[in-house]
């Protein structure tokens, strides 16, 4: 049997999403979460023609006693369709936009290499602290 080796400069960047709708919303099923990413990557394939794979890791925000389940949505340059890095911070961060309308999120943080970027609705709630 014959191995295959690809190689890709690599790249990566992560968004993290919390499983609130707002801060006091509706909890979101993870299975909405798959949803909105897979119906954001086939219409970003029909524009862009290239799309991404993404890994879904299960995590927790904790911030001065407020703390929040959440998902950080993981991309690569997978080696098997290279991409620019122009192109992959293009997807991520139209990602991140769309998850934010989709999932009524008050903000969502794009981390890539080089920095982190807070996306904000504008009339997002700017309490720190998760009233209960």
């Amino acid at each position: 049997m014959n191995i295959i080796h690809r190689t890709s400069q690599t790249y990566e960047a992560y968004l993290t999403i919390g499983s609130i709708r707002g801060y006091n919303g509706d909890q979101i099923d993870k299975s909405e979460l798959l949803l909105a990413i897979s119906n954001f990557q086939t219409a970003f394939e029909i524009k862009h023609h290239y799309s991404c794979g993404v890994r879904i890791l299960e995590s927790e925000i904790v911030f001065q006693g407020y703390t929040e389940q959440c998902w950080d949505v993981k991309m690569v340059n997978y080696p098997r369709f290279p991409q620019f890095d122009s192109a992959l911070k293009t997807f991520i961060m139209e990602l991140a936009r769309k998850l934010l309308i989709v999932l009524d999120q008050e903000r969502i943080t794009v981390v890539m290499p080089d920095n982190s970027i807070l996306l904000e609705r504008e009339d997002a709630d700017q309490s720190r602290v998760h009233e209960e």
